[in-house]
C-alpha cells in the first residue's frame, strides 16, 4: 500500500494474489486505490480466477475504470468466470472509438461469444474504418464464425479497401469457409487488383478449394506479374486435379521471365502427370537463363521418368555456363548410374562437375563415388580425395 507508483504496486499484488487468498478484500481495497487505469486493470486481470467471493466488490472496481480499453481487458478475464458479463464486454467494444482497441477486443472476445451476440459482433467489425485492423478482427473471428454469418462476413471482407487486408482476411477464412460460400470467396479474389496480394490469397486457398479449380486457374491466368504468378501455380501444384494439369502448364508456359518460370516448375516436378512430362520439357528448353534452366532440371532429376533423362541431359549440355551445368548434371547423377554411358561420356561429366564451388564439389562427392569406382576401380576414390586434401593444403 505505501508504494507510490502504480506499476510496480500493481505487479506486487500479481505476485502475491495467487498465495493471500486470505487478504483478498484487503488487496481489492488496495486495488480501487491504485489511479492508472492500465495498472488497475492489470491487478484485475491476474486476479479474475481467484476471485469467485468477492466477484460484486471486483466487478464494481472494474466499472470504476475510465480507459476503455484496460475496462474491457479487465472485463474480458471476468468473463470466463462470469459468462454474463459478454455482452457488457461487447458493449464496451462498440462504444470504443479507437479502431485498435476495437479491433483487439474482438480478438479477444472470438472464441467465447455465443451464437446470440455474433451480429452485434460483426456490426462492430463492420464500423471499423481501418482495414488493417478491420482485417485482424475478421482473421481472430473466422475459426469461431457460425456457419449462418459467413455470407455477412464475406461482405465486410469484400468492403476492405486495401488489397493487402483483404488477401490476409481471406487467407485466414480459408480453413473455416462453408463450401457452399467458395463461389463469393473466389469472385473476392478477383476483385483485388494487385498482383501479389491475389497471388498470396490464391496460394492459401489452395489446400482447401473444392471443385472450383478452373476458376482459380482463370485467376491465376489474369495475373500479369510474373512472380506472383509462378507463387499462385506453385501452391496450387500438389492440390491440381490430373484434368487441369495441360491447363497448368500452358499458364506456365505464358510466364516469361525465366526465373519465375522455372520456380513454378520445380514446385510442379513431384507431381507432375507421367503423360505431362514431355510437355514440361519442352517448356524448360524455351528457359534461355542458365541458372533457371538448371534449377528447373536439377527438381525434376529424382522425378523425371527414365526414358526421358537422355533428353534432360541433352538440354544440360546445351547450356554455355559450366557451372550451371555441373549444378544440373549433380541432380542427375544417381539415375545416371543406372544409364548405358560410354567412358568418355562420363569423363567428360564428371570434369563439368569439378567446375562447381570447393564446397558443392565435396557435396557431390558420394555421389560420384559408385562410378569412380566402376570407371576405375578401389583404389581410385580415394586417391580423388587425397588429391582434395592436397589441393586444399596448397590453396586452403
Amino acid at each position: 500500500r505505501e508504494i507510490e507508483d502504480d506499476s510496480s504496486r500493481s505487479r506486487a499484488l500479481i505476485a502475491m494474489a495467487e498465495r493471500l487468498p486470505e487478504l483478498w478484500p484487503e488487496t481489492l481495497t488496495i486495488v480501487r486505490e491504485i489511479e492508472d487505469d492500465s495498472s488497475r486493470s492489470s491487478a484485475l486481470i491476474a486476479m479474475a480466477e481467484y476471485l469467485p467471493e468477492l466477484w460484486p466488490e471486483a466487478l464494481a472496481i472494474v466499472r470504476e475504470i475510465e480507459d476503455d480499453f484496460s475496462r474491457l481487458s479487465a472485463l474480458i478475464a471476468m468473463a470466463e468466470y462470469l459468462p454474463e458479463l459478454w455482452l457488457e464486454a461487447l458493449a464496451i467494444a462498440s462504444e470504443t472509438k479507437e479502431d485498435l482497441y476495437r479491433a483487439v477486443a474482438l480478438q479477444l472476445l472470438a472464441e467465447h461469444l455465443p451464437d446470440v451476440m455474433w451480429p452485434e459482433a460483426l456490426a462492430i467489425v463492420r464500423e471499423i474504418e481501418n482495414d488493417s485492423y478491420r482485417s485482424s478482427a475478421l482473421s481472430a473471428m473466422a475459426e469461431h464464425l457460425p456457419e449462418a454469418l459467413w455470407l455477412e462476413a464475406l461482405a465486410i471482407t469484400r468492403e476492405i479497401e486495401g488489397d493487402s487486408s483483404r488477401s490476409s482476411t481471406l487467407s485466414a477464412m480459408v480453413e473455416h469457409l462453408p463450401e457452399a460460400l467458395w463461389p463469393e470467396a473466389l469472385t473476392i479474389v478477383r476483385e483485388i487488383e494487385n498482383d501479389s496480394y491475389r497471388s498470396s490469397a490464391l496460394s492459401a486457398m489452395a489446400e482447401y478449394l473444392p471443385e472450383l479449380w478452373p476458376e482459380a486457374l482463370a485467376i491465376v491466368r489474369e495475373i500479369e506479374d510474373d512472380y506472383s504468378r509462378s507463387s499462385a501455380l506453385s501452391a496450387m501444384a500438389e492440390h491440381l486435379p490430373e484434368a487441369l494439369w495441360l491447363e497448368a502448364l500452358a499458364i506456365t508456359r505464358d510466364i516469361k521471365d525465366d526465373s519465375s518460370r522455372s520456380s513454378a516448375l520445380s514446385a510442379m516436378a513431384e507431381h507432375l502427370p507421367e503423360a505431362l512430362w514431355l510437355e514440361a520439357l519442352a517448356i524448360i528448353r524455351d528457359i534461355k537463363d542458365d541458372y533457371s534452366r538448371s534449377s528447373a532440371l536439377s527438381a525434376m532429376a529424382e522425378h523425371l521418368p527414365t526414358n526421358l533423362i537422355s533428353t534432360a541431359i541433352a538440354m544440360i549440355w546445351d547450356m554455355q555456363d559450366n557451372y550451371f551445368r555441373a549444378k544440373a548434371l549433380q541432380a542427375f547423377l544417381p539415375a545416371l548410374e543406372h544409364l548405358s554411358i560410354p567412358f568418355p561420356e562420363w569423363a567428360k561429366t564428371l570434369d563439368i562437375i569439378a567446375y562447381q564451388d570447393r564446397s558443392e564439389l565435396l557435396e557431390a562427392l558420394p555421389d560420384i563415388r559408385p562410378i569412380v569406382t566402376r570407371l576405375g576401380d578401389d583404389n581410385t576414390f580415394p586417391a580423388i580425395l587425397q588429391a582434395v586434401r592436397d589441393v586444399c593444403q596448397q590453396w586452403p
